[in-house]
């Protein structure tokens, strides 16, 4: 079998009681995920036909809880209306509310949410309304609850990866779990910021349990972000969003409006039992063959190491019973194919007898890649890769190739870049063309690459 894709569509802030819960879906995928500020639990009925209508069209709705959801009544009757709410026959069995709860969507991914709530310091009560609208309400409950959210977060990512560390994690989270790119330009670390962020990413991040966690959804900022922190994708699709004074560059290069259509498509790897017919297969044609290391916080994008350059095969499927593998060219010059979860180790081949012997299981290669063969990298790649010993000599200046290479995808994936972007930094140069010609397979990859959204 082949890669397959888990579909989860998502969106928060819908703030429906401003707008008679009148709001309709657009159906993308069967599972969808509603980030909090939906609307408020006293608005019971019209909350409830809501949820009722998108639960007739997706096979699966996930319900974090925002701020807004308890404005007007206590934190206690919020969340026994919510429980009302999933057990309501309207929803079929298709609701789920997610308060430091767990779902998991696929034997190989599990979706955690809560609210993680920020933390205030005391006497900045003016900077929200929620301590007027919410009944029973403080700061210090608010920070209480801030603390439950995190500490359960870190031991469930723990004992995730420990007893399951194979299973791909998305968190999804109300407030949002970082400080920087996450809001408004204009409010971004100012006294503001506290009241819809924290620092639980970077708590987690030190407390090493992030290894697993792919994506991390969140809301309530009012405003819209695809980036990465470190090898983590941190994403918002927010419908109540604020466009008001931004510059004309702001406006073009970090405003992203509310797209209701909006999803993650989560490549699934293949089993392991795979690799390991993979490997017999190689071992019967007498093919090279080496295994690589794990990687304890695999990119997922580039699942050995960041800045590999990711290849997508098809298999002869008389040879191997599966459709799709993947080549990547990794910094250590090493080749491998990827046939197992992200947390298992790979079959890799190297050294210059081995990669030719590949060429008579390629059976077809993406548009994309077809093109990419024309660099005199990926040429002497399919011809045979000199060994290392050669390459650390810089027979044929191999090694300069491979390294403009890495550094022209690292760089398109760190940075906003762009063709004009590319000509400002590089002129002319060899560079300059090798990193456009990423670019342009990079968004070709985009159409069916959730990472590249």
């Amino acid at each position: 079998m082949g890669r397959r894709k888990v579909a989860i569509q998502f969106m928060s802030d819908l703030h429906q009681e401003q707008h008679e819960y009148g709001f309709t879906a657009v159906r993308t995928a069967p599972t969808l995920i509603l980030g909090g500020d939906i609307g408020r639990f006293r608005d019971y009925e019209r909350y409830r036909g809501l949820l009722s209508r998108l639960c007739a069209q997706f096979e699966l709705v996930l319900l974090i809880a925002g701020n807004h959801e308890f404005y007007g009544t206590t934190r206690a009757k919020g969340l026994e209306a919510a429980t009302k709410l999933t057990q309501d026959p309207s929803m079929g069995g298709r609701l789920r509310f997610l308060n430091r709860d767990r779902v998991d969507l696929h034997t190989n991914i599990t979706i955690l949410g809560c609210t993680l709530h920020s933390r205030i310091a005391p006497g900045y009560t003016r900077l929200t309304n929620d301590f007027k609208r919410i009944s029973e309400w403080s700061v210090e409950a608010h920070n209480e609850e801030h603390e439950r959210d995190l500490q359960w977060l870190q031991a469930s990512l723990r004992k995730l990866r420990v007893e399951e560390p194979k299973r791909q994690v998305i968190v999804v989270t109300h407030y949002a779990p970082m400080f920087e790119r996450v809001c408004h330009p204009q409010n971004e670390l100012n006294d503001v910021s506290q009241c819809f962020s924290s620092t639980a990413l970077e708590y987690l991040r030190q407390s090493e349990v992030l290894g697993s966690v792919s994506h991390w959804i969140f809301g309530h900022t009012h405003w819209n972000v695809n980036i990465k922190s470190g090898n983590l994708h941190v994403v918002s699709n927010q419908m109540h969003n604020d466009n008001r004074n931004l510059s004309w560059w702001q406006r073009k290069r970090l405003y992203v409006p509310f797209k209701p259509q909006v999803r993650l498509d989560i490549e699934l790897c293949v089993r392991s039992q795979d690799q390991d017919r993979a490997t017999e297969t190689l071992q019967a044609e007498e093919r090279m063959y080496q295994r690589l290391p794990d990687i304890e916080e695999p990119d997922f994008y580039h699942p050995y190491k960041q800045g590999a350059v990711q290849f997508h095969v098809n298999f002869l499927e008389e040879e191997l019973e599966i459709e799709e593998l993947e080549i990547h060219i990794v910094t250590d010059h090493a080749f491998g194919l990827d046939v197992a979860d992200s947390s298992d180790s790979v079959c890799g081949l190297t050294g210059s007898t081995a990669h030719p012997e590949v060429l008579g299981l390629v059976h077809n290669v993406e548009d994309s890649i077809v093109s990419s063969v024309r660099w005199p990298t990926l040429r002497a790649f399919l011809q045979g890769w000199p060994t290392q010993a050669s390459v650390a000599a810089g027979v044929n200046d191999t090694n300069v190739e491979v390294v403009s290479l890495m550094q022209a995808e690292r760089l398109i994936d760190t940075k906003d870049v762009d063709e004009v972007w590319l000509k400002q930094h590089f002129g002319n140069s060899k560079q300059y063309h090798q990193a456009a010609i990423l670019l342009s397979g990079k968004r070709g990859r985009a159409i069916s690459s959730c990472w590249d959204r």
